[in-house]
């Protein structure tokens, strides 16, 4: 028995109109692939909750700080060091992992953060996946697309298409 091909689809807590959900009943309803459903609690930054995360809370960096222990320059170059390798590292590998698992024949993103996420972990892990990008308000907000660029996008009206294209 052959397997049907897949579609991943990412999104985040910032998605308009609960899409993925109706994006996903409506695809396996087709009967040509399966949907598979990501959102941000699966691959998104999690928050330290172990006992060695909550071994040093702020009240401890600050008796260090006032027995002259450690500079305050040395506190926040450690501080933005291990905050940056384990966001950015945890939340690509995650996305990768997931597209490895899935083998999915392209990737919807729903949100900017989503399409951020899959971009990062595309250009990590060095594969070669299609993503689709679908923005679904009638104006573009105040960012920059073009750092996280997708294979195609999907527009909601003619007025976006021709910001992207400028």
């Amino acid at each position: 028995m052959q397997r049907k091909p897949a579609l991943l689809i990412l999104t985040s807590t910032g998605e308009f109109g609960r899409a993925s959900a109706n994006i996903a009943a409506a695809v396996p309803a087709l009967g040509t692939h399966n949907a598979v459903v990501l959102d941000e609690t699966r691959y998104g930054v999690r928050t330290p909750s172990g006992r060695l995360d909550r071994l040093m809370t702020a009240g401890d960096e600050y008796k260090l700080l006032k027995d002259r222990k450690v500079t305050a320059s040395q506190l926040l170059k450690r501080r933005r060091a291990t905050a940056e390798t384990s966001r950015l590292k945890g939340r690509s590998m995650r996305v990768a992992n997931a597209v490895k698992r899935y083998a999915p024949e392209f990737v919807l993103t729903l949100t900017p953060y989503a399409q951020a996420a899959f971009a990062e972990a595309k250009r990590k892990a060095g594969f070669n996946m299609q993503s689709v990008h679908v923005i679904t308000s009638f104006v573009l907000p105040h960012g920059d697309y073009t750092t996280s660029p997708a294979d195609v996008y999907i527009v909601e009206n003619a007025d976006v298409k021709a910001e992207l294209v400028k």
